[in-house]
């Protein structure tokens, strides 16, 4: 399977959370075919990747392998050495880090006082 076709189906599972409809109807992309894709049973084209890439916001890059992690975009100069640090880190560090923080999102908040 192609990376590109691995980044999609990662995205809409991993990240997005997303049924094929729901990722369908905001790229514009037929279910039919974004299942194909991400069985690796068809090339993803340049409007795919265009597409996906301004439904979500997300880099071409990332789409095509190229980065880590999906860029979002950045606001000043300080976002941009921290998003190059964490593109830097090996993949596992990255894999843990994220595992941590996904931990951390997950956890009942605290009731502020204690």
């Amino acid at each position: 399977m192609d990376v590109t076709n691995k980044r999609i189906r990662d995205l809409r599972i991993g990240m997005l959370h997303m049924e094929h409809k729901e990722f369908s109807e905001k790229t514009g992309i037929p279910v039919e075919r974004l299942v194909k894709i991400e069985k690796g049973k068809v090339r993803v084209k340049l409007a795919d990747i265009i597409s996906v890439s301004d439904a979500f916001d997300i880099s071409t890059d990332f789409l095509l392998g190229n980065r880590k992690l999906p860029s979002p975009p950045l606001r000043n100069e300080k976002d941009a050495r921290i998003w190059g640090m964490l593109e830097a880190l090996p993949d596992e560090q990255l894999r843990e880090l994220m595992e941590r923080l996904a931990e951390e999102a997950d956890a009942p908040a605290g009731d502020g006082g204690e």
